[in-house]
């Protein structure tokens, strides 16, 4: 019996053991690239929005445009270059989409200032562990191909999905900041705007605060002088806006509502117009005849807004020049001539809260007192901005909610 030597193989050469742990830093040099500057951007944007005054709607820190139109090329890049890994690109675009909503859903439990710093400080963090990653080799980019169809198609998908998503993200995020501002008694859904009527009531003395906005479908201010021109069971008087300027300090084309009325025309909507027009004095043009048919039915109509001499004179200088521009442009023109006004955001801001919605308020409630508690009903039809602030007034005076109704006044389609 013989046996026959059985043959192995030479063993194949081992690789050094150098090269087994060898990086390819071709590859993780962009992507260090990329984290650090994503990195440095992000704290930019993270100090701005630290030291911002005031609400962060009117402080929009370059650092973000700057950011975003960062994060938008390193998409770009990343969707083609398989060695960027898939939960860096989407993080980045969630970090970046969360800041530019103000930190929604965050600002739906604190102000937007804080809702945004959190976000990015959490922008700042994702960097941070991107950067990190990519140092320590955690992420095996030195083992991902340059390019790789899977990887192409799983990115396309997901961007396609971001982009789509985040026109209603940022929406509702604009929405809800706008809303933590000034109050909800203005509400944005698809369908289209809706505007808040609240009722408060202290020992049967009822007060109706009407969110109201300045051009509308007809049909809103129509239901509206309706429900005024009804019969009270008592007494009513509808404390009105409208701002008087007996100094002509403003431009006539503000008492002429030239603004309100293009931008009504432009959209297919109407001026608010007056509101005792309604009822049976719709027909009548002579102003007493008007008047006394409306104390007849025990409805008073009464002026309870401010004089713009009333403002300080900070905010009556920026008045002035702010509706100087605007008087000297076309309605296309406006939004490109904002640069000539010469007012930071603190300002702006300071201005809307303090002086056109706090001073008009403070005076208003000051005819509330003079007036309006001597009736059984009080109307106070306001921009909607107006109203929180009023509403929290009333509030501290013993008022208390006992009714609120929601209505359209502007349907998308």
């Amino acid at each position: 019996m013989t046996t026959e030597a059985v043959v192995l193989p030479p063993p194949l050469p081992s690789a050094p053991a150098e090269d087994l742990h060898r990086v390819d830093h071709g590859k993780v040099i962009p992507n260090l690239v990329a984290a650090g500057l994503m990195l440095l951007l992000g704290v930019w944007l993270f100090v701005s929005d630290l030291f911002a005054a005031g609400d962060m709607l009117f402080h929009g820190a370059l650092a973000l445009p700057v950011l975003g139109l960062f994060v938008g090329l390193f998409s770009l890049v990343a969707h083609y270059l398989a060695i960027v890994p898939v939960r860096f690109l989407v993080g980045a675009n969630l970090a970046i989409l969360l800041r530019a909503a103000f930190g929604y859903p965050l600002n739906l439990f604190m102000a937007n200032t804080p809702a945004s710093i959190v976000a990015s400080g959490l922008f700042v963090m994702f960097a941070a562990w991107y950067l990190v990653s990519t140092m320590r080799g955690d992420c095996r980019i030195m083992q991902r191909p340059w390019f790789r169809w899977r990887h192409l198609c799983l990115t396309g998908g997901i961007l396609v999905v971001l982009l789509v998503v985040s026109v209603p993200y940022l929406i509702g995020g604009h929405v809800r900041a706008l809303q933590n501002l000034i109050g909800d008694y203005l509400r944005i859904d698809p369908r289209g705007i809706s505007l808040v009527e609240r009722v408060l009531e202290k020992d049967g003395h009822r007060i109706h605060l009407i969110g109201m906005m300045h051009i509308g479908q007809r049909d809103y201010y129509e239901k509206l002088k309706a429900r005024i021109a009804k019969k009270p069971k008592g007494t009513r008087i509808i404390l009105q806006e409208g701002v008087k300027d007996r100094e002509k300090i403003l431009p006539t084309s503000f008492a002429s509502g030239k603004l309100y009325s293009q931008v009504a025309k432009r959209l297919g909507l109407e001026m608010q117009g007056r509101l005792d027009t309604g009822g049976s004095a719709a027909a009548l043009e002579d102003e007493e005849e008007r008047k006394a048919v409306w104390e007849e039915l025990g409805v008073r109509f009464h002026n309870a807004d401010m004089d713009v001499s009333d403002l300080d004179a900070q905010h009556r200088k920026f008045l002035a020049e702010m509706f100087a521009v605007i008087d000297a442009a076309s309605l296309d023109e406006m939004f490109l001539i904002s640069s000539q006004i010469s007012i930071t955001a603190s300002d702006m801001e300071d201005l809307l809260m303090r002086g056109l919605i706090g001073r008009r308020n403070e005076i208003l409630m000051q005819h509330f007192e003079a007036v309006g508690v001597h009736y059984d009903e009080v109307y106070i039809p306001w921009g909607a901005a107006h109203l929180k602030d009023i509403e929290k007034r009333m509030l501290e005076l013993g008022y208390v909610e006992v009714d609120e109704k929601i209505r359209r006044v502007v349907e998308f389609w």
